[in-house]
């Protein structure tokens, strides 16, 4: 199945979205508060908002299996996305 979108998921004309692999781990919903590893947002804290398959933050050149999530950076709450390999969950 190939789709037409346009925006901040990454798809674009002819991504063959059955093909994507999974992002792993698999047990990680929306709601799962987890901390950020590596990249700009390092040791910060997490929750996760969805899984997705487009560019991350530290990563904006490749598109791959990922999480959108909101950040707690100190007193402020910070949306982006991040890869599967930069999350760990409590």
């Amino acid at each position: 199945m190939s789709v037409t979108r346009t925006g901040g998921l990454g798809f674009r004309i002819g991504d063959d979205l059955e093909s994507r692999p999974p992002c792993q781990p698999d047990a990680l919903d929306r709601g799962t508060r987890v901390t950020i590893a590596s990249g700009k947002y390092a040791g910060c804290a997490a929750i996760i908002e969805a899984n997705v398959y487009g560019f991350s933050v530290d990563y904006p050149e490749v598109r791959t299996a990922g999480f959108q999530v909101t950040v707690l950076v100190g007193k402020e709450r910070v949306w982006t996305t991040v890869r599967c390999e930069q999350v760990k969950s409590y």
